[in-house]
Parts: C-alpha cells; structure tokens; sequence
C-alpha cells in the first residue's frame, strides 16, 4: 500500500471517527461487564476472586476507570460464554 493510498484511508477525519467509535465500547465494556456479573448472581468480590485480581479493579473496570487487557477479556469471555466482541456491546 503506498503512502498515498494509506494517507486516503486513514484520514485524519477516519481515525477521529475510529477514536470515537473505540471510546464509546470501551464505555460499554463496563455496563457489560456488571449485567454479565449480576447475570450469573456473582458480587464484585466473587468475581475477583475468581479472576485473582481486586474488588476494586472490578468496580474500576465497571465504572470506566481502568481498561481491562486482553487476557481478561478473553478469560470473561469464556467465564460468562460470550463471545469479546458481546463485552464491549451496549
């Protein structure tokens, strides 16, 4: 792909809607992940324990303040069987 072609498809304008696009689902990932979790009746600390990692980085991932890695969306993904791109869904 030469630079021209590349410089057309990731406008600036393309990259902003992509930036806004990926801000939105990451919002998501949070309500997600608190409906998965009251789903399967699990409290912030069972869930926790179960991922061996804090009840605060729980709440921090449900109210949006820290982003989860890709290793912990896909162990969520397959604690609740969803696929990753359900955890980002609104």
């Amino acid at each position: 792909m030469g630079r021209e072609e590349l410089s057309n498809r990731f406008s600036q304008a393309r990259l902003d809607e992509i930036e806004e696009e990926a801000q939105r689902r990451i919002a998501c990932f949070g309500r997600s992940l608190m409906k998965l979790r009251e789903r399967e009746g699990l409290t912030q600390a069972q869930l926790a324990e179960v991922l061996r990692v804090s009840q605060t980085f729980i709440h921090m991932l449900e109210v949006g303040r820290r982003l989860p890695s890709v290793n912990l969306c896909l162990r969520l993904a397959l604690i609740f069987e969803v696929s990753m791109d359900d955890l980002f869904e609104c």
